[in-house]
Order: C-alpha cells, then sequence, then structure tokens
C-alpha cells in the first residue's frame, strides 16, 4: 500500500465490475417505463431496435474508453508492461455503461410523435 492510487484502484474496479450489470438493469426498467408509455406497439421502439442501438452504444464507448485508459495508465514511465490492461477492465466497461444508461435514457424519455 505504498502507492496512492492503490487504495482508489480497488474502487474503481469495483464499479468496473459492477456497472455494465446495473447500466443493463437501468436499461430493462427504461424500456418497461417506455413500453407503458406507448402501449401502442406502432408508437414505441421495437426491442430487437432499442437492444441493436444499445449494443451498438455500447462497443463505440467501450473502444474510447478502452483507448483513454491506454493512454492514462500508461502514460507515466512507471507504467509496466500490462498498465493496458486498465482499458480493458476499467474504463473500457465503464464507459460502455455509462453509453447503456444514457442512450436507454434519450430512447425512454424522449417523446416521438409529439
Amino acid at each position: 500500500m505504498g502507492n496512492s492510487y492503490s487504495q482508489y484502484f480497488l474502487l474503481v474496479g469495483v464499479i468496473a465490475l459492477v456497472s455494465p450489470v446495473v447500466a443493463s438493469a437501468c436499461a430493462v426498467v427504461f424500456y418497461a417505463r417506455h413500453c407503458n408509455a406507448f402501449p401502442n406497439a406502432e408508437d414505441r421502439i421495437s426491442l430487437l431496435a432499442y437492444v441493436l442501438v444499445l449494443l451498438v452504444c455500447a462497443v463505440i464507448a467501450f473502444f474510447f474508453g478502452l483507448e483513454y485508459g491506454i493512454r492514462w495508465a500508461c502514460s507515466s514511465p512507471s507504467g509496466g508492461n500490462l498498465c493496458g490492461l486498465a482499458g480493458f477492465f476499467m474504463s473500457g466497461p465503464i464507459a460502455a455503461a455509462l453509453a447503456i444508461f444514457f442512450a436507454a435514457a434519450v430512447m425512454t424519455f424522449s417523446r416521438r410523435g409529439q
């Protein structure tokens, strides 16, 4: 525990592990609200389109988070040879979870046809 970042490493790791699950649960709740707001099937977004949009947003955000995490972790000379894993296991999943949450919220709370 000599490094001041080590206390935050575990916290960010847990957040990165839990955030995609929480974002997916929020997306399910948001879609249920969307279906309740639009009882007519012709007026609402189909489940397939909803899932595909969330998947595309999550993949794009994951790669941006991956790029950011690798640049951040490998920017110091003491980064080591495994510094790139921070992008894969921390910033990438967090960015994907944020994209899922915000895309689901936008699709749920934007009212089509009004």
